[in-house]
């Protein structure tokens, strides 16, 4: 039997497949936060909404994908709240960055950081 190609372990590799999670909800987030701001949401509603929709496309699939976790109370009630934490670190970023970048510019900075917050959280707590 061959050995799976290098391509091939990356992509199983967790820190990998959330990333890709994290692209998908960093979109829809991203989508959400500008339509929000386009029906008149304050800045902080549209982040938080932008957040919440991008959150719960997170768990549901780092629950089926990532972390291959049966869905339960416990671990949506855990991962809810490591991205309350992430939620409130993206508020205060944007918030900080709003007026020397453009909305979307903040709000990357934000993913950035949030994703090293919400990979840890999630590997060591949520989904263990």
């Amino acid at each position: 039997m061959s050995q799976p190609s290098f391509a091939a372990n990356l992509a199983n590799h967790s820190l990998i497949r959330f990333a890709g999670v994290g692209a998908v909800s960093t979109i829809l987030d991203i989508l959400f936060l500008n339509l929000g701001r386009k029906f008149g949401l304050s800045v902080g509603f549209a982040t938080a909404l932008g957040f919440i929709v991008g959150s719960t496309n997170g768990y549901l699939m780092n629950t089926f994908w990532v972390f291959t976790k049966d869905a339960d109370a416990v671990r949506y009630t855990k991962y809810l709240a490591l991205s309350a934490g992430g939620l409130l670190w993206t508020e205060l970023i944007v918030h900080a960055l709003d007026q020397s970048l453009t909305l979307n510019g903040a709000k990357l900075v934000a993913v950035a950081v949030v994703f090293f917050w919400n990979y840890t959280l999630s590997k060591m707590w949520a989904f263990k």
